[in-house]
């Protein structure tokens, strides 16, 4: 089909640029079973397999907040075990300084990639290092912008905008045209999330949401220095710090595996530092039907999706309809199957009513509030697209099409006004 790998291709796991969320999980794991001298011999070759496939993964979908956040955690181990552990064991030493120089020649390839444009190659990749010295936040200023964007939205809202409501208020704050625009926020596109946890949940839920975040991992942060100082668990600083820091850069929690894996590592966590686990035994069936509730609705939403993705690659009006029907919440399938309707079977009306349905979800969606816009226009309700064409350029003057349609509009409107005056004179 034709489509980038990082760009919405559908694994096992959800989208494949979801795969790092995991991924900084199952990495530690996984070494610390091949690290582990009680181990079958052939069970690390196995182990060593997945490792090298996790990784060729990573690469070809340009993971880098994974990467990083996994060299950080692997840099807070080393020191560790260098400062605390007397007795040191030198084939892990070795083992874990080899992982952190193949991560950071993988960092390297990814960064490398971005700026000059091309596949990395052994040629390519020293003729660009000093530029990627020079320029190693290339691939951040876009989130970085989107951070200063939900700060000011934060700010307007100080109780937040309500749970998963970002995508439909940030565009008002998104500056589109503007040099400090949001990215992946212009004409077609919407952002569903700023890539950061703490901007998501301080946007949604205020500063309320953003305090008791800040206060959930202060507290897992000394769960592991417990676990650190009273087990000797010092490999838990590397999946812990990734996934943290990876949910600064990224959706981590908002997919399904990424949710379920965070629960079960700060289970982990809280049970080994022995302040929690005694209680885990305790707790009630319903909790645990509650606790599984939320990633199954997640699911669900990523079944749609799955179906909205294939519809529109292969152009299919009955795997959107398919889409909508999972998940009638579901607005971007909603445009796009409007725009089926239209392109395909030059279905007007159906089209028209598929993007009500979308505008009633997400009402600040720029090209849906255009393409509705046109539906109007093309089906005689020139009062109607009048009516949305001057909402949408009150918020967005500079949009060179919008404008286009609203002169066509306003002479449409202009007749259909004469037309009712000559016949109430008659």
């Amino acid at each position: 089909m034709d489509v980038p790998t990082s760009n919405g291709a559908f694994t096992p796991i959800g989208f494949t640029n979801n795969a790092g969320h995991v991924f900084n999980i199952w990495i530690p794991v996984i070494l610390i079973f091949i690290l582990n001298i009680k181990v079958k011999f052939l069970y690390r070759i196995l182990a060593t397999l997945a490792i090298i496939s996790i990784l060729y993964i990573l690469k070809l979908s340009d993971i880098r907040a994974t990467v990083i956040g996994l060299m950080l955690g692997f840099i807070l181990y080393l020191l560790l075990l260098l400062i605390l552990e007397k007795k040191k064991s030198k084939r892990t030493l070795v083992h874990s300084i080899g992982f952190f120089i193949v991560l950071s020649g993988l960092y390297l390839g990814m960064q490398t990639d971005l700026i000059t444009g091309k596949k990395s190659t052994s040629v390519n990749m020293m003729a660009s290092l000093e530029q990627v010295v020079k320029t190693p936040s290339a691939a951040y200023q876009p989130r970085m912008t989107m951070l200063m964007n939900s700060i000011d939205m934060t700010k307007d809202n100080p109780f937040g905008v309500g749970v998963n409501q970002f995508e439909y208020f940030h565009p008002f704050y998104a500056k589109i045209g503007d040099e400090e625009a949001s990215v992946y926020v212009d004409e077609r596109t919407i952002l569903k999330t700023p890539h950061n946890f703490f901007a998501k949940i301080s946007t949604e839920l205020g500063w309320f949401g953003l305090i008791s975040i800040i206060l959930l991992y202060f507290y897992l942060t000394i769960n592991v220095i417990k676990t650190v100082l009273k087990e000797r668990c010092y490999w838990l600083v590397i999946p812990f710090s990734a996934f943290l820091f990876h949910s600064l850069l990224s959706q981590v929690y908002l997919s399904p595996l990424s949710y379920i894996f965070g629960a079960v590592l700060f289970s982990t966590i809280s049970c080994r530092s022995g302040l929690v686990c005694g209680r885990l035994l305790t707790i009630k069936k319903t909790f645990l039907y509650a606790f599984f509730f939320v990633p199954s609705l997640s699911i669900a939403s990523s079944v749609s999706d799955y179906y909205h993705y294939k519809g529109v690659s292969s152009r299919d009006i009955s795997l959107v309809a398919k889409s909508v029907d999972i998940n009638p919440g579901n607005h971007k399938a909603w445009l796009d199957l409007s725009r089926l309707y239209f392109d395909i079977s030059q279905d007007v009306n159906s089209a028209k009513e598929a993007a009500e349905k979308s505008m009633n979800l997400n009402p600040a969606h720029v090209f849906g509030r255009y393409h509705l816009s046109r539906m109007y226009f093309l089906n005689g309700q020139c009062v109607d697209s009048v009516s949305n064409l001057s909402w949408l350029l009150s918020y967005h003057p500079k949009y060179k099409d919008a404008k286009k349609l609203m002169e066509k509009a306003m002479e449409c409107r202009g007749s259909q006004i004469m037309n009712v005056i000559g016949r109430s004179h008659i």
